[in-house]
């Protein structure tokens, strides 16, 4: 895991616009060259929602899911999906093909335990 994440945390807590955004400009750097896992754009991402920057942090849970079809996405393999679709209904916006995968995902996990029962 990059550690700056841990560190947009912290300035993001701290209300700390101008350490912030730098910051943010130098990860951008890092997501364009591949050089950050699905981890940090979790991490990056949770900061943002939790530091109120919903646009920003849909656009962080939105980049690794760049070239995967919505048709081939397995939930369970990236970790992405819950967050930007929690952001994208709390923005108001409407599904789309990947918040189809997670509310799929959503109902056939609670189907499967309604037939535990």
């Amino acid at each position: 895991m990059d550690p700056r994440g841990g560190l947009l945390k912290a300035e993001l807590d701290l209300g700390n616009e101008e350490e912030t955004d730098p910051l943010l400009e130098e990860l951008k750097i890092d997501a364009r060259r591949d050089a950050l896992s699905l981890t940090d754009y979790e991490w990056i991402a949770e900061s943002l929602e939790l530091g109120g920057r919903l646009k920003e942090a849909l656009r962080w849970f939105t980049i690794p899911l760049r070239e995967v079809d919505p048709l081939d996405v397995d939930p369970a393999e990236t970790v992405c999906l819950n967050g930007r679709y929690r952001v994208r209904r709390t923005l108001g916006m409407p599904m789309d093909a990947y918040d189809d995968v997670v509310a799929d995902s959503v109902r056939e996990g609670v189907r499967a335990q309604l037939e535990d029962r």
